[in-house]
């Protein structure tokens, strides 16, 4: 099969020009000019396009060849960009890299008009080349699952099956926390050639998330821990609003009073709502086994097999903490460019975090 002939904007403009003169068939004008008879049809279907497109920028390349220009644009645009970023030391991760091509692409497109890239996809392929045309690398700036009893994973699911058995979907809970770096960024950075991988200081402002949901996907509002009694960033914000409960300690760790006042608050929604529920736990320390609940039902995990046996340590925490850093990317693309020019680190507060 031979190769398809590329044509010139300004040749397919003169093929329209010549259909219109002399109205002849598909295949005429195809062998007339050298093209199969289908791409003289693709071309008259676009041609109030292809007149638009000549008008505004004369004799250019091909459709293929001027997005191909454009995608240069893109790569230029990001490496520039990449380059300011890391004069800064700001640590930037591959998805960051590809939101930014997706935001140069989108600007492009906003700016000329023209939406030809408007399908331009910052794919991993995409990603990967441009790696390699630039020499990048990713390199360090300066989970865990521990040995499960396997017998006592299968008695636990046979002692379970009878526990579960009167309690619908919905009505069956699990409950659990976890440690969330709030400002941390990646640790791994995409570092140019030849250029020392330095970065700023880690950030380990820490606090702690208590989650708990049903097996039906239904999240009671998260408890979050933290050291200050009212954050300066909480003044004049209405905390009910953000659909969440505060809490303090000066080491924002989870303790035995914040978990009872969790348990009696959930205890009495159940029972306002006439539901009586089970709540699966692990036996942490904080996590009271003599509290006196009248709807809810607390169940404690087998010691030491959490890592298999308790739901949210199944991938809901972790798909949490992936869409949490999803936005944290979000928010430091916003904001990382005025970083650069002002010579400041990104910042994110307590309040940007919780939201």
């Amino acid at each position: 099969m031979s190769k398809r002939k590329r044509l010139t904007l300004a040749e397919k403009i003169n093929i329209i020009n010549e259909c219109e003169k002399t109205n002849e068939s598909y295949r005429a004008a195809g062998e007339k000019f050298g093209v199969s008879k289908s791409l003289i049809g693709e071309i008259l279907n676009e041609k109030e396009e292809l007149r638009s497109l000549f008008a505004q920028n004369g004799n250019v390349l091909s459709k293929k060849r001027f997005a191909k220009t454009y995608n240069l644009s893109i790569d230029s645009l990001t490496y520039e960009w990449l380059c300011r970023a890391r004069t800064q030391n700001i640590p930037i991760s591959g998805p960051l890299i590809q939101e930014k091509a997706l935001e140069i692409s989108a600007e492009i497109v906003r700016r000329t008009k023209d939406y030809r890239l408007a399908d331009f996809k910052a794919s991993y392929g995409w990603l990967h080349k441009f790696r390699i045309r630039h020499k990048i690398t990713y390199k360090t700036v300066s989970g865990e699952a521990g040995s499960v009893d396997q017998n006592k994973i299968a008695s636990w699911k046979i002692i379970l099956k009878d526990i579960l058995k009167d309690y619908s979907a919905r009505d069956i809970y699990n409950l659990d926390e976890t440690g969330l770096f709030y400002k941390a960024t990646s640790t791994k950075t995409m570092c140019l050639p030849e250029v020392d991988c330095s970065g700023v200081k880690v950030q380990k402002n820490r606090l702690t998330v208590m989650l708990c949901v049903n097996m039906s996907g239904d999240f009671e509002y998260p408890l979050v821990i933290g050291t200050a009694k009212n954050p300066h960033c909480f003044k004049g914000v209405n905390i009910k609003s953000l659909k969440f409960k505060w809490e303090h300690n000066k080491k924002a760790w989870m303790t035995q009073v914040i978990m009872n006042d969790f348990l009696i608050n959930f205890d009495e929604k159940m029972r306002n709502n006439g539901r009586k529920v089970l709540l699966f736990m692990d036996n942490a320390g904080p996590h009271p086994d003599n509290l006196q609940l009248t709807n809810v039902k607390v169940i404690f995990l087998p010691p030491n097999t959490t890592s298999v046996s308790q739901p949210l340590d199944e991938g809901i925490i972790k798909n949490l903490k992936v869409h949490y850093r999803r936005r944290v990317l979000k928010h430091l693309l916003k904001s990382i460019d005025d970083n650069i020019q002002d010579n400041k680190p990104s910042k994110i507060t307590l309040l940007e975090a919780i939201q």
